[in-house]
């Protein structure tokens, strides 16, 4: 969820992965809504889990009618923009690495009542599941969904523990649940089959996707 800077929360209203995996590698986008529930303009805080192996190819927030698409400068040179769009009362966004698979999003001047989709575009490699002898290996693909516990020592050891340690939903209180749509591009469709450990899934036809689209249910698993 994303928290403002007074501590009051901001509900996440749904969360979709639409991916295409061939060649060893996922493109995926990453699509979440959110929406100011309260009677004056917000700015919010929102921690991102990503693959630590992938690369952010870009990102947009779309607030109401104004859309914002990310550039990549200079950590000091983007913070310094951003600051100057709250001044002047405008809707801003700034995303920043802090570690290999965890990201820190500022939204600025988010309207009452307003809602907010946050799109990201990664690019990863799968994982490949080794054959045991008798049976092909496997792509599997992995997107994370919840910021890693990490070991950080004693206090103080780690400068920028506070933007790491995120407060984390128990179970039952996240209302919305997040779907894949994956489209699995290598080789001949009937010669490609997919299944799930954890998930059920729906198989179909392989089609043209859009991230804007509601995903399926389901997780898969080249």
């Amino acid at each position: 969820m994303l928290v403002t800077v007074d501590g009051r929360t901001y509900p996440l209203m749904s969360a979709a992965l639409v991916a295409r995996a061939a060649g060893g590698l996922a493109l995926t986008t990453l699509t979440q809504e959110f929406r100011n529930p309260f009677e004056e303009p917000l700015e919010v805080l929102y921690t991102l889990p990503l693959p630590a192996d992938g690369a952010v190819l870009g990102y947009e927030i779309r607030i109401g009618e104004r859309v914002i698409r990310g550039e990549i400068e200079k950590r000091e040179k983007a913070k310094a923009a951003f600051e100057q769009a709250l001044l002047e009362g405008r809707a801003a966004a700034l995303l920043e690495q802090q570690r290999d698979d965890t990201f820190l999003q500022r939204l600025g001047s988010i309207p009452p009542g307003e809602r907010v989709h946050v799109e990201v575009e990664v690019i990863h490699p799968l994982g490949f599941v080794p054959t045991d002898g008798q049976t092909p290996g496997q792509w599997e693909y992995r997107f994370p969904t919840v910021v890693g516990v990490r070991y950080e020592g004693e206090p103080g050891r780690v400068p920028d523990a506070g933007a790491l340690d995120v407060d984390r939903a128990g179970q039952g209180e996240i209302p919305a649940r997040i779907e894949l749509d994956l489209t699995i591009s290598d080789g001949l469709p009937n010669a490609i089959d997919a299944d799930s450990p954890t998930h059920d899934i729906d198989k179909g036809r392989p089609r043209r996707l859009d991230a804007r689209e509601l995903p399926a249910r389901g997780a898969s698993r080249p």
